[in-house]
């Protein structure tokens, strides 16, 4: 009698256990697909740093393309065809390798200038031979634009610089060169190929022939 009661309730624990599973809720629905649940975090977290590098690379693309081709060309057609000036002969705008090469004859002879009055021989007199050869060529390129409009480069290269107004380029040239001594205003051009330091005195380089 005892061996059936025990049977008796292992038969009845059963048969609940059985009903309870059976109830529960999502028993017998097949699992959920893996293909729709949302991509993991890392997963995301790659695609996101890959849109912003394929950005940037092609941010980076852009910016090397436009200095490899050099300034914008003006809309107008060449530089400073809309500042009245002709395409080509006198009175033309001049290449950036023409205002280029007279620059570094003018920066050459304040050189000479500075070793002449420094003459950096001993240690520590460096620094003092470059601050006096950036002084001589404000001075000497500032006096000569003043009084001529052109400096010594620029005669060697054919260039004179002229307002475009028409007028001189008067005590502005103090100011133009020493934006050029600077370097990098002169390396910022627009449409027209002029400088930021012609911009500011409204000026330009041309050619005499």
């Amino acid at each position: 009698m005892v061996g059936r009661g025990c049977l008796g309730v292992n038969l009845v624990v059963s048969d609940f256990l059985l009903v309870t599973v059976a109830f529960r809720p999502g028993y017998g629905q097949l699992p959920p697909n893996p293909a729709a649940l949302d991509p993991p975090p890392a997963t995301y977290a790659q695609g996101m740093l890959r849109s912003r590098s394929d950005a940037r690379s092609s941010q980076l693309r852009e910016v090397a393309g436009s200095w490899l081709q050099g300034p914008p060309r003006s809309a107008a057609g060449y530089p400073g065809e809309r500042l009245g000036l002709p395409r080509t002969g006198r009175g033309s705008m001049a290449s950036f390798g023409e205002r280029l090469g007279a620059v570094v004859v003018d920066l050459a002879i304040s050189s000479v200038i500075g070793l002449l009055l420094v003459r950096p021989t001993r240690v520590g007199q460096e620094q003092l031979w470059n601050l006096v050869s950036v002084a001589a060529f404000i001075v000497m390129t500032s006096v000569l634009t003043l009084t001529s409009g052109r400096t010594l480069g620029m005669r060697l290269a054919h260039l004179q610089i002229v307002r475009l107004d028409g007028g001189t380029v008067g005590p502005r040239a103090f100011v133009r060169q020493s934006l050029v001594a600077v370097l990098v205003p002169a390396l910022i051009w627009n449409a027209d190929q002029r400088g930021l330091h012609d911009r500011a005195c409204h000026t330009a380089v041309v050619r005499v022939r």
